[in-house]
């Protein structure tokens, strides 16, 4: 029994046509709907020392999205959300469930197995323990790609494994065959499949369909994968002008240049300006201008203190190609009655940078989606305030990640798809039908989940107390339990019960 693991294999023709038609399963981010114009930032291209500049390839951007997720206030910024995404430390509990609408026309029987592929798939991916790490990946990299991984001789058995594919790696290529005479070919014959590999060459373009004829070909270093078996999902931004999908990180490349060039010019200005430098003043009167200039020059490295910074490392050193940022002045004096003198002069503040630095430090935040009390670290506590007094940024926030964290599980759905159909659940057609009537339920976080149940509590609580004295005039007690306290008819009957089976609090017994 055989298994590739990376696709499909290309071997005999006829069992590839075979195999592609058994299991012919469309991606929802089709490839081919990548657009292949440029993308040019808006804020034009920025380049200063060891700063990002802003990227107009697909492949300039990728790669600046790591290197800026390993900056520190990026990589804050993403611990916050990584951290909220998925909480997968709750025993027994899964970071997901799938929940069915009360509507739903699925039968009980598939909704088991439906329940049942749903927990199959989540542990071939493994997602306890990788689900962070392909979350981060889709965020930061702004797609992500996986190989599905089956059994060609027995598809019924479904999804083997799930393997990552970093997006770089990847080159979606069509092969036409040679054209006859008359310039016509056969389009049965036509084949698309991705190529994987660490090198390409560069004619094969990253990000659109790479069409190429069949006697051109000759990939000896990359391995041809399935279009079928490669899950691709798009993130971050749609770019209005071009059509292309920039990332969540992306906005973040202009305020951190800023804040960048401004922090180097705070360090670079405290460095001068702040510490107190020295003026000395040496008496030349007598002296020939030749040996005035040689004793000068004997002067200064007599009494020369220098000091240097490195912006590239954030460290002083003395390298003789970078500027010196402390300079003591010795100047020649000619003046009668003068003699040798030393001046000390003064340093100077530099807080009006340092304002400009925090502003700026203030809109990179904003520019990542965190609201700017998780980064500040202005206190160390948590504060759980009433129900409607709730910071409007944190409630923004919790929008913001609802809404990517759907987006993400695109792949799950996906994964779901070719699942249910390899295994012969459902057919192919039947899926869009399938895929409206179930919703994903995520994990919360016990503290939060408590803190929010605690407030509920309180707040129906107030509305009894007020409510009460009413009771048997305007409501009935049934619709104060329905309405009021939200019980439901299972509830209101276990509670009368056990009133039933204890003892009268009034008839002063001791417990």
């Amino acid at each position: 029994m055989k298994v590739d693991i990376f696709g499909f294999q290309f071997g005999n023709d006829e069992k590839e046509k075979e195999t592609l038609k058994t299991i012919e399963l469309k991606s929802i981010s089709d490839p081919d709907a990548i657009n292949t114009s440029k993308f040019y930032g808006e804020h034009g291209i920025l380049e200063y020392n060891n700063s990002f500049f802003v990227p107009t390839e697909d492949i300039e951007r990728i790669k600046q999205y790591r290197r800026l997720a390993q900056t520190p206030e990026i990589s804050q910024m993403l611990t916050e959300i990584f951290n909220e995404i998925f909480i997968l430390d709750v025993e027994n509990k899964r970071a997901f469930d799938i929940n069915f609408y009360d509507d739903s026309t699925i039968s009980q029987k598939v909704k088991t197995m439906i329940n049942e592929e749903v927990e199959n798939l989540y542990n071939i991916m493994n997602f306890k323990r990788y689900g962070v790490e392909w979350f981060s990946d889709w965020y930061i990299d702004s797609k992500f790609n996986v190989q599905v991984v089956i059994n060609e001789e027995n598809h019924k058995e479904g999804i083997r494994k799930v393997v990552p594919i970093d997006p770089l790696k990847l080159r979606k290529v069509r092969v036409i065959p040679d054209p006859e005479s008359d310039g016509s070919f056969d389009i049965n014959e036509v084949q698309e499949y991705f190529l994987y590999s660490n090198t390409f060459d560069e004619t094969l373009k990253y990000g659109e369909m790479n069409t190429v004829l069949a006697s051109s070909t000759n990939y000896v270093n990359n391995m041809k994968i399935s279009k079928d078996s490669i899950v691709q999902v798009m993130s971050g931004i749609r770019d209005a002008d071009t059509g292309k999908t920039i990332g969540y990180l992306h906005k973040t490349i202009v305020p951190y240049n800023n804040l960048k060039m401004m922090e180097e010019a705070m360090i670079i200005y405290r460095v001068v300006r702040a510490p107190m430098r020295r003026a000395f003043y040496f008496d030349v009167s007598r002296m020939r201008p030749q040996q005035a200039e040689e004793y000068m020059k004997n002067q200064m490295k007599r009494f020369k203190t220098r000091f240097v910074y490195n912006p590239k490392t954030g460290t002083s050193n003395s390298q003789t190609h970078i500027q010196s940022m402390i300079e003591d002045y010795y100047l020649p004096r000619h003046s009668e009655g003068k003699t040798t003198e030393i001046q000390t002069i003064d340093g100077q503040s530099s807080q009006e940078i340092l304002e400009e630095v925090e502003y700026l430090k203030d809109k990179l935040f904003k520019a990542g989606n965190v609201p700017l009390s998780r980064l500040q670290d202005q206190q160390n506590t948590f504060v759980f305030g009433k129900t409607d007094q709730i910071d409007f940024a944190e409630y923004r926030f919790r929008k913001f990640l609802n809404r990517v964290r759907s987006h993400f599980m695109i792949l799950f759905d996906e994964l779901l798809k070719r699942q249910l159909i390899l295994k012969n659940i459902i057919k192919e057609e039947e899926w869009e039908e399938i895929h409206g009537q179930y919703y994903w339920q995520y994990t919360e976080d016990n503290a939060f989940v408590e803190w929010k149940e605690a407030e509920k509590q309180s707040s129906r609580l107030d509305q009894l107390e007020r409510i009460v004295g009413f009771s048997g005039r305007f409501y009935s007690d049934y619709w104060i339990k329905k309405n009021v306290l939200k019980q439901t008819d299972d509830e209101i009957e276990e509670i009368e019960q056990q009133n039933k089976q204890q003892p009268d609090f009034d008839a002063g017994e001791n417990y």
